[in-house]
Order: structure tokens, then C-alpha cells, then sequence
């Protein structure tokens, strides 16, 4: 009897051994024993499938092998730190990709006391992440490609209206410029002339426009005139809103520069007021006002800036108001409560990530049939504004004999520059391609104060041409220049390197400016 027992329980034993197996061998994750220096003690059939290598061969061998040399080196210092403070640690590192094979897991590391006197070993966990690796960058991909979706919305709203007072703009420019070559008195040239710029002014105002909602543009922080910035919003905003709605403004006189991007304030107020159009299908009035708020001011609550001076932007309607559960709702992505087909409801989910990049804040309060009051909190800048363009030509900044490399593959604005540089004090030489700059900068032995060049050439990118030229002659005078607004991908070489950066189009006065402050600063 007592035999029958024993046997009993020997099976019984071993059939729990083997289940234990079972599941440790083929559990939906890896699991592994590590000695100290990292080294496969045990895996199960999980975690040496995840890695692509026989369980007998991963033996002795140390598992950071088998990862990507980031990778290694993460594990390694996170088993170091597990050793000495006795915690635990979880890390996400590559395995070599391979058929089948996951590549991102996550790994748990956990130290453990080793029986019968044996050395500390460590308890290690491996999760296949891959797959919610790649829903996160398929959703990062399709939430960029909606936020592209909503600023084209704006665009094809605004296209029609665009296009008739662009058409307007071409046929004044086109009209005083015949006026011009007619006249043979210089005063009366001069005043056509005249309005010919400022006809030119008006359009590259639009077209800059279009550009800053159907691109991504860099964003640059610098000292913003916020009351500047909504004037020229406004006007642009007319066309986007009934006839029967009515802005009103009340700008403070004193307010103070805010730290903010201009093109990006830009979208923001353009996002904000038409969320507030949208909440007044019979008609009403938009009211927007600016002021200067200090700390002591401002309500603080969990999303509260913190403390110092703060230039407010308030936009307010009297509209159908929101309940508490859509004011909960409303900066959620894809979030709308237009009906479907009207919106695809990013507008003021990209309100909030604007001011987050800022480092403001922004409070709302509404209720049903009361309206909506949205208020925008910018910090202030430190930096004084830039003051204005000089607007007369003997008050403009003039050059000295300096030599100027140019490079402007377009031939008619490389001729044009080129006059209006060398009518200003400054040597030019003009290239039409990167090829024929590096040529002419050989031959004149390098011998150039300055170089100035497109971004966008035909044979090679300008910043790449600016940097072989400075491996040449090190402290060379850097200024580039880009028709693109989307410089994005290069902006952080561009600020990395210091070079100075001008859009285009841009006036003479720029230019002319940009050049001064360019051959006063050091290049790096």
C-alpha cells in the first residue's frame, strides 16, 4: 500500500514537472536566467525563437549578443545598476531582424538570490513589442497625414478668395509697370514704381500665407509682435467667415512681445476663430483682445503656466456654447461635433499642441447658449522686437568692396541680385549651380568674405556646397536663402552649424540687412 502511494506521487510529481515545463517552454514570452555577467543559465523555446538561435547553443553565451549595439550596451548598464542597487529594471532594445523574427522586445530585468549558496542571478523577461511599435508609428503616421488633411481644408476654403486678390495684385503690378515704361518723367516713374512694390508686398503676403498652412514649416521662437501678427491674420480670416459675423478687436497699445513662432501663432488664431464661425451658423460677432497678464492674474489649476509675465490673447463668441462633457473632449484628436463630411476635428487639437510647444497655457469656459471664451497665455519674450526695415534706399546698409560668392540657379533672380548688390558697395560673383561656385571659388583662391546661396540647387543641396566651401576656408560668412517654406528636414543643420537663413521672397532691405549682420557675426 505504502509503495502504491509512493508511486502515486512520484507521478503525480513528475506530471506537474512536466506541465511546469509545458508552460515555462512554450509561455507567450521569453523567460531566461542570467549569471551576473549576463550569460544564458536557462531560456525557454519563447525567448531563444524571439532571438533565432537553438536554446542548447544560447548556453554560456551572454544574451546582448544577440541585440543591436545600443541595445547591448543599454542592457549592460541596466544590468550594472541591477547588481549594485538590487532593483529591477525594464528596457527596450532591436533584435537582428530576421524571418519571423520580433523586431523590438521589451526586457525585464530582475535580480534574484541564487539557492544552496549559489551567486545572486537575475530573472529576465522578454516581450515581443514589435507589433505595438508599429501600430504607434502607423498611428503617428496617419494622425500627420489628417493634421495635413485639416490645414488643406483651410487652404480649399481660402483658394477661391486667394486667387481673385491675387489676380488683382498682377494686374496692378502689370498696369503701372506699362504706366512706368511709358512715362519719361522720373517722379512719375518713381510713383508707379511704387505702387508696383507695394502691390508685389501684398502678394507675397498671400502666397506666404498658403505656404505656412499647407507645409511644415521649422518652427523659430524669437520676440513676436502678437497685435502684428493678428492684423495680418485677420485680414486673410475675412475670407473664411460669413457676412453676417462680425470681428471686433481691442488691441492693447503697451502689449509685450511674446516668445512665440509667428507661423505657428498664425494657425493657432486661424484654428481658434474658426472654431468660433462654426458655433455661429446664424451670424453674431467674434470678439478678440489682447492684454498683458501677470502671475497674480491668471487662474492656476493643473495645466497652469508657470510663473512670471504672460501676453494673453482672448477669443470669445456668443455661439451654442459646449457642455462639460464636449468642453472634456474638445482637444482630443479627430474629436469634432460637426456633423460628418464637415470637419475632421484636428482644429483645436493642434491649438493645444501649439501652445504646449510654447510653453503657455490655454483656458476655456463655456456653457450651452452662453458661447465660448478661449484664452491663450504666451510667455513674454526677453528679447526686444527686431525694429523696422529701413524703407528708403540712401538709409539702407551699404557694403565696402566686400566679395560675395552668390549662388541662384535662377538666372533672372541671380541677374537682378546680383545688380542690386553690387549698386550697394559689394563684389559679387554669381554662380548659377554649385559645380560653377566651387570652380570660381578655386580660382579666386578662395578669396570671399561671404557666401550666399540657394538651398535648392540642381546639382547639389546649397548647405551641403556652404560646408565644403567652409572645410576650405574655416570662418567664411554663411547667409542662405530657400523659396521652400518646408526647410524642415534641414533646419536642425541650419541652426546646428549657425548659418543665417532668409525666406524668400524677400525685399531689397532684407537682403541687404541680413548680408550686415552676416559679415558681423561669426560663422561657425
Amino acid at each position: 500500500m505504502q509503495n502504491l502511494e509512493l508511486t502515486l506521487a512520484q507521478r503525480e510529481h513528475e506530471e506537474s514537472r512536466d506541465r511546469y515545463a509545458e508552460l515555462y517552454d512554450f509561455a507567450p514570452i521569453g523567460y531566461a536566467t542570467l549569471d551576473a555577467r549576463g550569460c544564458v543559465l536557462d531560456i525557454n523555446l519563447t525567448g531563444a525563437s524571439m532571438i533565432g538561435v537553438e536554446r542548447a547553443r544560447l548556453s554560456g553565451m551572454p544574451l546582448p549578443r544577440y541585440m543591436d549595439k545600443y541595445g547591448a550596451a543599454l542592457f549592460f548598464k541596466n544590468l550594472a545598476l541591477c547588481c549594485k542597487n538590487n532593483t529591477s529594471a525594464i528596457i527596450e532594445v532591436s533584435l537582428p531582424k530576421g524571418s519571423g523574427l520580433p523586431a523590438q522586445v521589451q526586457v525585464l530585468i530582475a535580480p534574484s538570490e541564487g539557492s544552496g549558496g549559489r551567486p545572486p542571478v537575475f530573472r529576465v523577461t522578454i516581450t515581443d513589442i514589435s507589433r505595438l511599435k508599429a501600430a504607434e508609428e502607423e498611428k503617428a503616421r496617419i494622425q500627420a497625414q489628417l493634421l495635413q488633411s485639416q490645414k488643406m481644408e483651410v487652404i480649399g476654403k481660402l483658394a477661391s478668395g486667394i486667387a481673385h486678390d491675387f489676380n488683382n495684385l498682377l494686374t496692378v503690378i502689370l498696369s503701372y509697370s506699362g504706366l512706368a515704361m511709358m512715362s519719361d518723367r522720373l517722379e512719375t516713374i518713381y510713383a508707379h514704381l511704387e505702387q508696383v512694390s507695394a502691390s508685389a508686398a501684398r502678394a507675397k503676403n498671400l502666397t506666404r500665407q498658403l505656404l505656412i498652412f499647407s507645409s511644415n514649416q521649422p518652427m523659430q521662437l524669437g520676440s513676436l509682435d502678437l497685435n502684428g501678427v493678428l492684423t495680418g491674420t485677420l485680414n486673410m480670416l475675412s475670407r473664411l467667415i460669413s457676412e453676417n459675423i462680425t470681428l471686433k478687436t481691442e488691441l492693447a497699445a503697451d502689449l509685450f512681445p511674446a516668445h512665440a513662432d509667428k507661423g505657428s501663432i498664425e494657425q493657432l488664431v486661424m484654428n481658434i476663430v474658426i472654431n468660433a464661425r462654426d458655433a455661429l451658423p446664424d451670424g453674431g460677432v467674434i470678439f478678440i483682445k489682447t492684454e498683458n497678464v501677470s502671475d497674480g492674474l491668471v487662474q492656476r489649476n493643473a495645466r497652469g503656466p508657470e510663473a512670471g509675465k504672460f501676453v494673453c490673447l482672448t477669443v470669445e463668441d456668443a455661439g451654442a456654447g459646449m457642455t462639460k462633457e464636449v468642453l472634456e473632449r474638445i482637444f482630443e484628436p479627430f474629436f469634432t461635433t460637426r456633423s460628418t463630411g464637415e470637419g475632421i476635428g484636428l482644429g483645436l487639437a493642434v491649438v493645444d499642441n501649439i501652445i504646449k510647444q510654447h510653453k503657455g497655457w490655454l483656458d476655456v469656459t463655456s456653457e450651452p447658449g452662453h458661447g465660448s471664451m478661449f484664452k491663450v497665455y504666451l510667455p513674454v519674450s526677453t528679447e526686444a522686437l527686431e525694429t523696422a526695415l529701413p524703407e528708403v534706399l540712401w538709409d539702407w546698409p551699404k557694403g565696402n568692396g566686400e566679395r560675395i560668392l552668390m549662388i541662384e540657379d535662377e538666372k533672372h533672380l541671380r541677374k537682378s541680385l546680383g545688380m542690386v548688390l553690387a549698386i550697394n558697395g559689394y563684389s559679387v560673383f554669381a554662380a548659377g549651380s554649385a559645380q560653377e561656385a566651387i570652380d570660381i571659388f578655386e580660382v579666386e583662391n578662395g578669396n570671399f568674405e561671404m557666401v550666399f546661396s540657394d538651398i535648392i540647387l540642381q546639382d547639389r543641396n546649397g548647405i551641403e556646397l556652404v560646408q565644403k566651401l567652409l572645410l576650405k576656408k574655416p570662418g567664411l560668412g554663411v547667409l542662405l536663402t530657400s523659396g521652400y517654406m518646408d526647410v524642415e528636414s534641414q533646419w536642425s543643420v541650419i541652426q546646428e552649424k549657425g548659418f543665417k537663413f532668409l525666406q524668400k521672397p524677400y525685399e531689397i532691405a532684407e537682403i541687404l540687412r541680413m548680408i550686415r549682420v552676416c559679415l558681423n557675426s561669426d560663422q561657425v
